[in-house]
């Protein structure tokens, strides 16, 4: 009967459990402070940030204010929004930090996930990377500080696999983001992250909360448009800008161009262009209607890249019985540009599930699709292609 399981049988195995776990439900939010490890962390704390240091000063120069956008709500009984303000990840001054100073002890992440294969390899599966990538994927990161409440997507570790749920970071929390400006780590407890994906409830928040902690403050980091080379940050130590490159420690800190947190409305263009091409011009397009070659009448998965290939959204459904199941997903290229990596959500009448999912590039015209679900179900792995009269062209 295994071999016989396809792609939409997966998803509805998947499924059968989705209300098994309290933890998944549809509004919960988890909070969780600078200093807090939360629930089931990876590694212990990486981080080097003193949370008593670098809460205070975080607000100076005071954060752009873009317009908020609406979480969405994916069922009708929801009877309210929670405003998310969305921030790009090449804002200068949307990070903070202590000028030749690291927020984060990368060498001692490395170390621990490399003495601890199991752990190692749960977190390169939400990374979308291969366990031997970690130290090369870890040296293209950027520590940094949050300067707002963030949320994001968290992982835990428990039962030998990796566990999701949605969290608030703290303002102060030490992270290393990715050269999009997108956090991927969490420091104080070496998890790995992605970006947030829209509650399906009311929302409601879980967890030690602190003084300043107000719903309608918490923000969102989208990837930036372009790859970045410096990322531009407010020493917390003494509110002036200056620019990390990417990847860089503190070492090799530099002053920020003059003025550049001048302006109410900063763009990618004011971070230096970068010296890597956009990766779509390395990443295949993946737009179409994929299916899967064990089940070709199966319905298909539809996906959808970003302009540009940095993320990609689609959405697929169930068949026959299972008419009712719907399932979506939210993805970011990784460093390496070979696997589109973030999170699901499924839903069949009153049953739900969520998990993170990694869209492998195999070729232009097939992926290896691996799913995690954080309801207790094994991870499931499979393969999807694109047929010919369903892809789109290439630039």
């Amino acid at each position: 009967m295994i071999a016989a399981i396809v792609a939409v049988v997966v998803i509805i195995v998947l499924i059968s459990g989705g209300s098994k776990k309290p933890a998944a439900s549809g509004g919960e939010i988890f909070l969780e402070p600078t200093a807090s490890t939360g629930a089931n962390p990876f590694t212990p704390s990486v981080s080097k940030a003193s949370p008593a240091a670098s809460a205070a000063p975080l607000t100076s120069p005071a954060l752009p204010s873009p317009s908020p956008t609406a979480e969405s709500t994916a069922t009708a009984s929801a009877t309210a929004a929670t405003g998310l303000v969305s921030y790009s990840g090449a804002t200068p001054g949307l990070y903070g930090g202590t000028r030749q100073l690291s927020a984060c002890d990368t060498s001692l992440l490395i170390s621990f996930l490399q003495q601890n294969p199991d752990k190692a390899r749960a977190w390169a599966g939400v990374e979308g990377i291969a366990p031997s990538d970690i130290p090369g994927y870890v040296a293209t990161l950027t520590p940094v500080l949050v300067r707002a409440d963030t949320r994001v997507t968290n992982h835990g570790f428990a039962g030998g696999q990796a566990t999701t749920y949605q969290s608030v970071l703290q303002a102060g929390t030490a992270v290393l983001v990715d050269r999009y400006g997108v956090p991927r780590v969490r420091c104080y407890c070496g998890n790995p992250l992605a970006p947030p994906v829209p509650v399906t409830q009311a929302p409601t928040y879980t967890g030690p909360s602190w003084p300043a902690f107000q719903p309608t403050t918490v923000v969102v980091i989208a990837p930036a448009p372009q790859p970045q080379t410096v990322i531009v940050m407010v020493d917390v130590t003494t509110g002036a800008p200056f620019a990390r490159p990417v990847g860089g420690t503190g070492a090799t800190d530099s002053d920020a161009p003059p003025g550049i947190l001048g302006s109410a409305t900063p763009t990618p263009a004011a971070t230096p262009p970068p010296a890597t091409p956009s990766p779509a011009a390395a990443v295949a397009n993946l737009t179409g209607s994929w299916i899967s070659p064990q089940s070709p009448s199966s319905p298909p998965w539809i996906l959808q890249p970003s302009s540009d290939r940095t993320a990609m959204t689609g959405t697929w459904r169930g068949s026959g019985g299972h008419a009712a199941l719907m399932g979506s997903f939210t993805t970011t290229l990784n460093a390496t540009r070979t696997a589109y990596t973030g999170t699901f959500h499924i839903t069949e009448q009153t049953n739900m599930v969520n998990g993170t999912i990694t869209f492998r590039i195999d070729s232009p015209t097939q992926v290896t699709v691996t799913v995690v679900p954080d309801n207790g179900s094994a991870p499931s792995t499979f393969a999807l292609i694109l047929p010919a009269s369903s892809a789109s062209p290439s630039p």
